[in-house]
């Protein structure tokens, strides 16, 4: 196996644990391992709509996330890599029954589709910029479209 090829296939298997083992079940330890201390998280579930920088602040919003949605599963449809990226899409379940971004639980089951696009230095993910189909999640979010939904 080339140097290129296994380079790629090890970024698959590291973006696979990413959203496999952090992203799914909140295991920051997996977030330890594999995130650049650098690492910039490129998501629009910020209020700012900045980028989230740093290992620990990405776990502290994953958490944040798992409180508000705690039976979410994800379930991946999508993952390749070229060069130094992986490209990973997969559909996300879940139930809003915490408060999240200031909007009290819905008690709403959501499923959208998120891509993440990831990029490695040195075997590790330097950025992870998320493309969300979150119309419903832009939706629930959005407190003059809640009672109509």
């Amino acid at each position: 196996m080339n140097t290129t090829l296994k380079t790629q296939t090890d970024n698959l298997t590291i973006a696979r644990r990413y959203v496999e083992k952090f992203l799914a079940v909140n295991d920051g330890s997996v977030a330890d391992e594999i995130l650049d201390p650098n690492f910039i998280y490129y998501t629009e579930i910020t209020l700012d709509g900045k980028p989230i920088i740093g290992p620990e602040t990405t776990k502290e919003a994953i958490n944040n996330i798992h409180q508000s949605f705690p039976d979410i599963s994800l379930n991946i449809d999508d993952i390749f890599a070229g060069e130094d990226r992986v490209v990973v899409r997969f559909k996300v379940t879940a139930t809003h029954s915490q408060t999240m971004l200031g909007v009290a639980p819905t008690g709403k089951k959501i499923t959208f589709i998120e891509t993440h696009v990831f990029r490695f230095r040195n075997g590790k993910i330097v950025e992870d910029n998320v493309s969300v189909n979150n119309y419903k999640l832009k939706f629930l979010f959005n407190p003059s479209f809640q009672e109509q939904w």
